[in-house]
């Protein structure tokens, strides 16, 4: 993300994953009240019918690649793909998409 003036988003889904850290984390409180600060400055974007369909067409060519990816990470990657975004993950499971701009947000 080295581009000036690039929007950072997520969706609802990878915040119920963020929650399910909440409950795993000692002090849910903070963790929370942290989270809350990171959501203000992020984009939320929904998940729709188009978003749907592409979630469906990434399933259907990582089973006939044996491959397997959390439902949560098929939507990421379905909706980066709806939106022409990058997707920022360290995830190596989402190199089994072809055709996905992905980005290593950990690489310096």
């Amino acid at each position: 993300m080295k581009e000036k003036g690039a929007h950072v988003g997520t969706c609802v889904p990878a915040l119920c994953e963020l929650e399910v850290g909440a409950c795993q984390v000692r002090d849910p409180a903070s963790y929370r009240k942290a989270l809350a600060r990171l959501l203000a400055a992020l984009r939320i974007w929904n998940l729709d019918e188009e978003t749907a369909l592409l979630y469906g067409d990434f399933y259907h060519q990582l089973r006939q690649r044996g491959r397997v990816c959390s439902q949560v990470d098929i939507m990421l990657a379905a909706l980066a793909r709806q939106l022409g975004l990058i997707l920022l993950t360290s995830d190596r499971d989402f190199d089994a998409l072809p055709g996905l701009a992905i980005e290593n947000w950990l690489d310096a």
